[in-house]
């Protein structure tokens, strides 16, 4: 399911380095470096972490 196709976006810049993305990953992958990790399912808990941030 992973793979190029449809990666996930990630913006360096306003990554604050709490590492929320990656507490809440059900593949226990390293966000940050989701391009070169095709295990990703694209289940969107990642955005969801980073979105509730204060």
């Amino acid at each position: 399911m992973g793979g190029s196709k449809y990666q996930l976006k990630l913006d360096g810049d306003l990554c604050i380095d709490c590492k929320r993305c990656q507490k809440v990953c059900p593949m226990q992958l390293q966000v940050f470096e989701i391009q070169d990790l095709p295990d990703c399912i694209k289940c969107g808990r990642c955005i969801d972490a980073a979105q509730r941030m204060p």
